[in-house]
């Protein structure tokens, strides 16, 4: 039986998944219309807005495949096992996992702006952003709860919206075009990582593997997109 949760004690969990639900739960709580979380036995659910994360695979398919079309979700980030065992068809990626960095003079406390004007500028569609006022807000409010972080290191920027005590993710690494090749998204992350102090993931397509691998990662497994 899929139950709401309405209070959450973080666990020692290492895995993107379950840090994207974690955090998102010590922002903002299970309470508000937007932002809902479940739990069907060990495995837990969360939806924000549309976008739906699932951390397990072992669950009763049929009934969260229901309740995944009651809730009307439009897109679900879960493990390669799981989005295999509920049968929809899904984009694979790679999970990448570094837990060393180095020093670099980044900004670790960058305008909320800046952020979003350096992604939407340094990127080439491949970084699905919200409306640019809806982006701020929530990234201030993230940061100001402690669950996330921003950085920017002379024209580049790596963004960490989720972040628990035992790990984080990294979402969002852009350079503005005129500065490609400078190598100052790959200071910006390992500075990153290295502010962090702790497992950090990213979700990488098959083209960036050799870029986070230059900066200290490995591959770590397989995450899976679905759109509805």
């Amino acid at each position: 039986m899929i139950k709401l949760i309405t209070t959450f004690t973080e666990g020692p969990k290492v895995d993107p998944n379950y840090i994207k639900i974690a955090s998102t739960i010590a922002a903002y709580g299970t309470g508000r219309p937007f932002c809902t979380a479940w739990r069907q036995d060990e495995t837990l659910i969360c939806r924000v807005d549309g976008n739906m994360t699932i951390y397990g695979d072992d669950f009763d398919a049929e009934e969260i495949r229901k309740f995944i079309s009651a809730v009307g979700a439009k897109t679900l980030s879960c493990s390669v096992s799981a989005a295999e065992k509920l049968g929809y068809p899904y984009k694979k990626y790679t999970v990448m996992r570094s837990s060393r960095g180095m020093a670099a003079p980044a900004d670790f406390s960058p305008a909320s702006d800046e952020v979003y004007r350096l992604l939407s500028e340094g990127t080439d569609g491949d970084i699905a952003l919200p409306e640019r006022d809806a982006f701020m807000a929530d990234l201030s409010h993230r940061v100001r709860h402690g669950t996330a972080m921003a950085a920017v290191f002379k024209s580049a920027v790596c963004v960490v919206p989720f972040m628990t005590d035992y790990g984080a993710l990294i979402c969002g690494v852009a350079t503005e075009k005129t500065a490609r090749g400078s190598g100052f998204a790959g200071m910006c992350v390992s500075a990153t990582v290295q502010k962090l102090a702790r497992p950090t993931f990213v979700i990488c397509s098959e083209g960036t593997i050799p870029f986070y691998k230059k900066f200290g990662f490995s591959e770590w497994g397989e995450n899976a997109e679905i759109i509805f």
